[in-house]
């Protein structure tokens, strides 16, 4: 493909099906639009374009998940799944406001469209990283990752570091409070934060370069700048879980180790 500063319709095309994205597909997305390039259109046809290029991608049988985390209750915030604002991305927060239904997790909220929606919508939204919160349900439904602009973000990842059972982070509880629709309730959610006072920082890259080098469903397509990575979050999960448990510390920044 001809890298350029400015992205087409048919760059991201081709870049979706370089990564075998096929119909019946669950994406779970995490975007930085900005590194693909120069759009030609405006903002909005542009992130318009985007999405209905993924809706015809997995087609009626897909499913989208896009994250939306605000981290109202770590704020002490109010969350209100209709009107808390996403620092998750433009695309993301477009996909939120026009197509998608949003979970009710306080802090780890996803925006989400499509025939698994209600699977993924009545997930634990008490324990996002338990067995059965959104993590645990995108890779019961065996969902790719869609890391679009070279994003290095894998939110999945503290699931499987609890699976694991690491010792450098622990589950803390947050009380709060949602307004939805207008009602308002308290209830509280549990987040595997990271223990502040021992090493506990993740290298990113270095988790995507072993998954390159690891995994069967690890595809890579170039456009504009950037890149745009596709795998499987199951696969992720089987592999990943067996290394931590060998070596908790391999995937933590060699600084902090």
């Amino acid at each position: 493909m001809n890298l350029t500063n400015i992205m087409s319709k048919n760059d991201f095309l081709n870049a979706i099906n370089l990564l075998q994205i096929k119909q019946g597909d669950t994406l779970s997305l995490h975007t930085s639009v900005l590194n693909l390039g120069f759009p030609v259109v405006q903002t909005q046809i542009y992130l318009q374009t985007l999405c209905e290029i993924l809706f015809e991608a997995v087609g009626e049988e897909g499913t989208i998940a896009m994250p939306t985390f605000t981290y109202s209750f770590c704020k002490g915030e109010i969350y209100d799944p209709q009107k808390s604002f996403s620092k998750m991305g433009s695309l993301n927060e477009f996909f939120r406001k026009n197509y998608a239904k949003r979970t009710l997790d306080p802090n780890f909220s996803y925006a989400i469209w499509g025939k698994k929606s209600d699977y993924l919508l009545n997930a634990d939204t008490k324990e996002s990283f338990g067995d059965d919160g959104i993590f645990a349900r995108l890779r019961n439904i065996n969902a790719k990752l869609l890391d679009i602009g070279n994003t290095y973000d894998l939110t999945f990842w503290h699931y499987i570091e609890k699976i694991a059972k690491v010792s450098y982070r622990f589950d803390k509880k947050f009380n709060g409070q949602i307004c939805d629709n207008g009602k308002i309730y308290d209830t509280y959610n549990i987040y595997f934060v990271r223990d502040l006072n021992r090493p506990s920082i993740c290298d990113f890259r270095r988790i995507y370069e072993y998954l390159k080098q690891n995994l069967h469903s690890y595809k890579q397509a170039n456009i504009a700048q950037t890149k745009i990575i596709c795998f499987d979050l199951n696969e992720t999960f089987e592999i990943s879980t067996k290394k931590l448990k060998i070596d908790e510390k391999y995937f933590l920044k060699k600084e902090t180790k």
